[in-house]
C-alpha cells in the first residue's frame, strides 16, 4: 500500500543519514521503526534511567586508552540506536 505522510526535516535528514550508513533504503528504516513501535519495542526517553558518572582512575589502570574510548563509543550508540539517533556527529 502506498501513502503520503509529512516528516519533519530533521527527523528525515536523521533517517536518510541512518539508512546510509546501514546500508540499506529509507524505506527500509522507516518500515523497521515502525514494526519496532508497534511491537512496543521502542522504550520512551523519558522511560530510561540516567545514572551519574563516577570517576575512578584506578579502574582504568593498564588499559590502552583507545580500547577504552572505543568502548565508550560503541556504549552510546548502542544507547542512541534504542532512541533512533546517533550519539555523536
Amino acid at each position: 500500500m502506498r501513502t503520503s505522510i509529512e516528516i519533519p526535516d530533521g527527523l528525515f535528514r536523521e533517517a536518510k543519514a541512518r539508512a546510509a550508513m546501514e546500508g540499506r533504503s529509507l524505506k527500509d528504516v522507516i518500515l523497521r521503526g515502525l514494526r519496532l513501535a508497534l511491537q512496543g519495542e521502542i522504550v520512551p526517553p523519558s522511560a530510561v534511567a540516567r545514572f551519574p558518572l563516577i570517576a575512578n582512575n584506578d579502574a582504568h589502570r593498564g588499559i590502552d586508552p583507545e580500547i577504552i574510548a572505543a568502548a565508550e563509543e560503541s556504549l552510546l550508540n548502542q544507547e542512541a540506536a534504542g532512541h533512533g539517533r546517533t550519539a555523536r556527529r
